[in-house]
C-alpha cells in the first residue's frame, strides 16, 4: 500500500472510488466504505468455545485394550448422544488417560469432516489409543469433543454410500440416455494425464446404453 502513496485509512477514504476500482476492483468499493467507517456487516455476538467433555475412572487398573475399547465406545456414544439433541457435530477429538504411576498421555485430532456418528468417534478414538506408547496400566478415560459445529441438512445420495456397483450404474445410465438422448452423456478417459494442457489430458467417448 505505501507504494501507492496509502499509509493510513484517511487516505485510502479520500481516493475516489473509481480509482479504488481501477486498483482492486470490486473489492475498491468495500475498501472504501470500510475506510470511511460504513459497514453494515451484521455484529456477530460472542460464542464462547464449547466442548463436550466424558471421563471414566476404572475401578481397577486395566491394561487390556478390548477392555479400553469398550470404555472409549460408551463414553463415545454417550457424547454422540448429547450432540445429536442439540444436532450439532464434532469437528476435533481428544483422548486423555491417567496412567497407574500418575502420569497422563494426550492424544489430539482434528477429523476431516464434522462427525457425530458414535461409531466413528469410537473407531477413531480407538486408533488414536494405539498410537498411544502406554507401558503402565490406565485408571482413567476422557474423551473431549471440540470444534463443535451445527450440522448441515444435506441432499441424500442417489446410490449407498458404499462402491457404487457397475450394472447399478448402468441401469442409471440407460434410463438417463432413454429420456434426454445418446448424444448428451460421454465418457471421460484419462489419456495423457501429464499433458499441460487440461483439455488435452482425457478423450470423450460416447456414452452407450449397455
Amino acid at each position: 500500500m505505501k507504494l501507492l502513496g496509502i499509509h493510513t485509512l484517511g487516505d485510502l477514504a479520500r481516493l475516489p472510488a473509481s480509482a479504488l476500482g481501477d486498483l482492486f476492483g470490486k473489492q475498491g468499493a468495500a475498501f472504501k466504505r470500510l475506510a470511511e467507517g460504513r459497514d453494515t456487516t451484521p455484529i456477530q455476538p460472542y460464542a464462547p468455545r464449547h466442548d463436550e467433555r466424558a471421563a471414566q475412572q476404572l475401578d481397577d487398573p486395566v491394561e487390556d485394550k478390548g477392555v479400553l475399547q469398550n470404555v472409549i465406545k460408551g463414553l463415545a456414544g454417550e457424547l454422540a448422544r448429547r450432540l445429536e439433541t442439540r444436532g450439532q457435530m464434532a469437528g476435533a477429538l481428544t483422548l486423555a488417560v491417567m496412567l497407574a504411576g500418575g502420569a497422563s498421555q494426550l492424544a489430539e485430532l482434528a477429523l476431516r469432516q464434522p462427525s457425530a456418528a458414535p461409531e466413528h468417534l469410537a473407531n477413531t478414538l480407538a486408533q488414536m489409543l494405539d498410537a498411544l506408547r502406554l507401558d503402565e496400566a490406565i485408571t482413567e478415560v476422557e474423551v473431549t469433543l471440540g470444534g463443535i459445529v451445527m450440522a448441515d441438512a444435506r441432499q441424500l445420495s442417489m446410490f449407498p454410500p458404499e462402491i457404487v456397483p457397475q450394472d447399478r450404474l448402468r441401469e442409471t445410465l440407460r434410463q438417463l440416455i432413454a429420456r434426454h438422448g445418446a448424444e448428451t452423456f460421454f465418457w471421460a478417459d484419462l489419456t495423457n494425464p501429464g499433458a499441460r494442457l487440461p483439455e488435452r489430458r482425457f478423450a470423450l467417448r460416447q456414452a452407450e446404453a449397455a
